[in-house]
């Protein structure tokens, strides 16, 4: 009775001998030279009978039968592991779904097991058991089992316990998804070995991915974990790793952050709050001084208004207006605490922006003993930055500083003002107590902290704000010396050059 068979088998020769073989019998045979092959191969058809090798490249046989009983379509097919390894312990055909094992050796006698797989498909399986069809007489000499099998099962047994995903590449298409990366992608293993995994996604998370596969270099990339992954209501970041001396490999590593990402928002609203105390007396003082003043140029003007000429009158209303647009900026620097929204970059003028800044917080800082020393300047810079963004991000700076050199003698904080080919940069200096270089290596890992009350995540999200707005962040410090951040903002160019 004619069969529709399957051959995976990578050697050539003996792929075309089994094929020759089968087809003298009278049976319809198509043939892969790889795991990868015969998965598009198994998409499109059914066949009885699949005889696969068990040691291949990219995809070995167990992988692949796993993956192929998982394929509705396919779970009545007759599956015939082949190899010259002796399976004795860590290899169980019960548990890759495979029906019978027969072991290559001469093909002469090879082919009786071949026959007798053939003939015993025609037969209904009195059992779920696997049939296992094993001569040992006839088996290669080359006895492998003890060193091959055990580390590729001592490697699954590794990847398969990590809870980073793993997905190996072959010229694009996936041969290998740890049980994290099934978990974390949401999509089946069946679906994703042999698959190309930007298909897969929806149409905005593919194109990331496509972009990250499409790049051929020996380096390493990463998608940004500012703009993670959305897929299935998780969040994810891929790095892809070039294998040294293949090419055509390469592996993607998936990491879940949709928890990080819920602590980071979490934090950001307690970062959000403490700061907001931090400011909160300034702004108290500061609203109500100009309050008191134009109360008090009202209340002359009032007394003497018969008497005054138009210029004294005058006078007092630009005292009042003056005091006005002080309050305007006070109440306008209310709702930089509203930051979970994209940053809307525009042009800025950083010099006035630092005077405001300054002003506001000054009052605060010198009720705490601590001297804020400004070389800002007066020469109108233009940066492209995002306000609230930018204000939100120097509070935390200038909060750090504060803790910094609360202990020390004569606490101090310096602001600068400099400028470098396309950049302005603002730095912060205080002669606190200084971070130790082991220290300095995690600042800007998430729960790291050297606060005792601290979250560890301030600075991260104060480098993620940044980044929105294509800006940077560089910390120098050292032990009981001072620290030093300089932020680096975009500058803002008219016709290929800088605004003066």
């Amino acid at each position: 009775m004619q069969k529709n068979i399957l051959l995976v088998e990578d050697h050539p020769v003996t792929l075309q001998l089994m094929k020759n073989f089968l087809e003298k019998e009278g049976h319809q045979v198509i043939t892969a030279p790889d795991g990868i092959e015969a998965i598009e191969i198994l998409r499109k058809i059914t066949p009885d009978i699949i005889f696969m090798d068990l040691i291949m490249p990219k995809i070995s046989g167990d992988v692949l039968c796993k993956a192929v009983r998982k394929m509705p379509q396919l779970t009545g097919c007759y599956i015939v592991i082949i190899s010259a390894v002796v399976v004795e312990q860590e290899f169980e055909l019960a548990n890759i779904g495979a029906d019978a094992f027969i072991a290559k050796g001469p093909f002469n006698k090879m082919t009786a097991h071949i026959r007798k797989a053939v003939e015993q498909s025609e037969k209904e399986r009195e059992t779920d058991s696997p049939k296992l069809v094993m001569g040992l007489e006839d088996v290669h000499p080359r006895r492998i089992t003890d060193e091959l099998l055990s580390q590729t099962f001592h490697l699954r047994v590794i990847l398969e316990s990590m809870s980073e995903g793993i997905l190996e590449l072959y010229r694009g298409k996936i041969i290998y998804a740890s049980s994290a990366a099934v978990a974390q992608l949401g999509i089946a293993q069946e679906r994703l070995l042999g698959a190309y995994l930007p298909e897969l996604l929806d149409p905005g998370a593919g194109a990331k991915v496509r972009h990250l596969m499409e790049m051929r270099n020996e380096k390493e990339f990463e998608l940004d974990e500012d703009d993670p992954l959305e897929i299935k209501g998780r969040q994810l970041t891929l790095r892809k790793q070039f294998l040294i001396g293949e090419p055509d490999s390469a592996i993607l590593l998936i990491k879940d952050v949709t928890e990080r990402k819920r602590m980071e928002s979490i934090a950001e609203a307690a970062n959000l709050m403490d700061n907001i105390g931090y400011i909160f007396s300034s702004i108290r003082h500061e609203i109500g001084n100009p309050l008191n003043s134009i109360k008090m140029a009202l209340t002359v003007l009032k007394k003497n208004l018969a008497a005054y000429d138009r210029q004294t009158i005058s006078e007092f209303v630009e005292r009042g207006l003056a005091e006005v647009v002080r309050i305007e900026y006070l109440l306008k620097a209310l709702k930089n605490f509203s930051l979970f929204e994209s940053p809307q970059v525009q042009k800025l003028r950083l010099d006035q922006f630092m005077e405001n800044f300054i002003e506001l917080i000054i009052t605060d800082f010198k009720s705490k003993g601590i001297q804020i020393q400004n070389y800002i300047g007066t020469e109108p810079w233009l940066g492209l930055a995002d306000p609230r963004a930018l204000h939100q991000v120097l509070l935390n700076i200038f909060t750090n500083a504060a803790d910094a050199v609360v202990r020390r003698d004569k606490p101090q904080i310096a602001v600068r003002m400099t400028k470098q080919t396309g950049w302005i940069q603002i730095s912060v200096e205080d002669n606190g107590c200084g971070i130790s270089e082991e220290n300095r290596e995690k600042l800007f890992k998430p729960f790291f902290t050297s606060k005792e009350h601290g979250t560890g995540l301030g600075l991260v999200i104060v480098k993620k704000m940044l980044a929105k707005m294509n800006c940077t962040i560089h910390m120098e410090s050292q032990k009981d010396v001072g620290t030093t951040v300089c932020i680096s903002i975009p500058e803002e160019l008219q016709n290929g050059a800088a605004v003066e």
